[in-house]
Formats: structure tokens, sequence, C-alpha cells
């Protein structure tokens, strides 16, 4: 729905399911009826996060790529805020924010304040600290000098992938948050 609430018209909305064994299908594909010219659903077995990102991609056509995890949603109104930085900056190709950390009801915790993007830090103390996946845009074209995400990572994928990403690109950040996270206790 955050992404169906966007205030920019041209989104290719691809949603891939891997495997899920609830009712997520079910689910979409109520959306997909609603909305068959926003919205795409692909299915696979169960091949992992990776495969599943790098099928969205590859399926994708548009010249912004972004990503953002079932559970995690965007701000309000931000995707033309992204485009309008691209358009603003022609020589950037990354644009990355903070984010709103919420509870598992979507209740505001607090706002993740990223730093300027610096590659020696990000390699110091690690991607995913410096750069978080719901929280970021990039140009197409990154793609086919970098490939895609490395599909034998199981965990921290985002931050391999993003070392590749980043290294000698132009990386613009914007002062509000882009996506919410969704922050779910540990169960007992």
């Amino acid at each position: 729905e955050s992404v169906l609430e966007q205030d920019y018209e041209n989104i290719e909305h691809i949603i891939v399911d891997d495997g899920s064994t609830d009712n997520s299908v079910e689910v979409i594909q109520r959306y997909v009826r609603k909305y068959p010219n926003r919205i795409r659903l692909i299915t696979q077995q169960n091949k992992g996060q990776s495969a599943a990102i790098n099928v969205g991609f590859k399926n994708s056509t548009g010249d912004i790529l972004a990503w953002i995890n079932s559970d995690d949603y965007y701000c309000e109104a931000v995707f033309q805020k992204i485009v309008n930085t691209f358009y603003e900056n022609p020589g950037i190709d990354i644009v990355f924010g903070d984010y709103i950390n919420t509870d598992a009801h979507g209740n505001k915790r607090f706002v993740y304040k990223h730093l300027n993007f610096n590659y020696l830090m990000a390699c110091v103390i690690g991607f995913g600290q410096v750069l978080t996946s719901n929280a970021i845009f990039w140009k197409r074209n990154l793609l086919s000098k970098v490939g895609y995400i490395d599909e034998s990572f199981s965990y921290a994928m985002d931050s391999e992938f993003f070392a590749r990403l980043t290294r000698n690109a132009n990386i613009k950040k914007v002062n509000f948050p882009i996506a919410n996270y969704r922050f779910h206790p540990k169960c007992k």
C-alpha cells in the first residue's frame, strides 16, 4: 500500500513471492485484481531472499531501482522527492536517506539519521550500518557495472551488494526519511 499511495505515477511495482506458505499470494492477488496496471506478482519456489530480489530487478524496466521488504513501508509522497533529487542532480547515481524505526504496529519509535556516505567508513563499520536497503534508490545502469545481488548470501546480502554498488558512484544523501522499518522484538 505504501507504493500504491505514492504521489509519483510512473511506478513499476513488482512483488516477488518466494514460496511463502501463508496466504500472502492470495492477499497480493486481490491487490493485483484491484490494480491490474500497477502491480505485477511473480511467484517462485523458495530460492531465498537474494534470488527473489534479483528476479524483481531482472523483470523491471525502470531507470531508478529500489527494493523494500515485506514488513517495511515507504514514507508518504517520497517517490516524487527521490525522482526530483535525481533530476536536479543529473550526475548522481545513488540517492539515500534516513528511515523511521517503528514498532510492529507502525508506531514511530525514532528516526534513524544516516551520516553522509563515506566508502572507507562503510568498509570499516559495514555497509549495512551506513546504508539501509529500504532507504536507497539507484540508477539502473549501475547494475550493468556491478551485477546483481550475490545469491550465495543468505544474510547481509545488501551489505555486499552496496559495497559493489557504491564503489566509484556519485552518491547524494537526502535529509528526510524515505522508509519505515518495523522493529519486531524477539519472541520468547
